[in-house]
């Protein structure tokens, strides 16, 4: 998961917690990217759009990249239904689904479960139903 803000990578990583994912986390783009070459075994990732010197786009552009398309991409981001022009930039850039901010437990189960979904990934039981 790829936040600057630290309140949403607490809750996020609560949520994926709770799904039972192991969750690793960065503060910035760079950070997210280092951190996915690192680290073996990352099912999805999750980043925000506005990080600063490095954007989600960027970052999922890259990740898509360093992962042959096989990693899922979640954008988040209070600009999600607010700009017109953000949904389609995110999933030209590889995005699978895109998450407003704030993130309600429901819908951040949905997303996640067709994020999963739409690259052959295991579905946690507790998505199972979603």
């Amino acid at each position: 998961m790829i936040d600057d803000n630290s309140s949403v990578r607490t809750t996020y990583r609560m949520y994926l917690g709770h799904l039972g994912f192991e969750v690793a986390e960065a503060a910035s783009g760079e950070l997210g990217i280092q951190m996915f070459k690192d680290t073996t075994g990352i099912c999805l990732v999750i980043t925000d759009f506005d990080l600063g010197a490095m954007d989600g786009l960027s970052v999922a552009r890259l990740i898509v990249k360093l992962s042959n398309g096989t990693t899922p991409v979640i954008l988040s981001s209070a600009k999600v239904g607010d700009d017109s022009r953000l949904e389609p930039l995110a999933y030209l850039s590889g995005v699978c689904a895109c998450l407003p901010k704030p993130t309600p437990l429901k819908l951040f189960k949905e997303v996640v479960a067709k994020a999963l979904r739409s690259s052959n990934q295991p579905v946690p039981t507790q998505l199972v139903a979603v």
